[in-house]
């Protein structure tokens, strides 16, 4: 499989119907992964010797 087909899989399996339902699914994703991210940097700063 190519990058491209890999790319369109993963839109066509995380589309939840019309567009706005979509917009709100892949916003939701996104402020996922953010905190996700924020709370590693918190952790690995916590251990971070200075």
């Amino acid at each position: 499989m190519t990058f491209n087909q890999i790319f369109h899989f993963i839109l066509n399996e995380l589309s939840a119907g019309n567009l706005p339902q979509n917009i709100g699914v892949y916003t939701l994703l996104v402020l996922l992964v953010w905190i996700v991210v924020v709370q590693f940097k918190q952790q690995s700063g916590k251990y971070r010797t200075r």
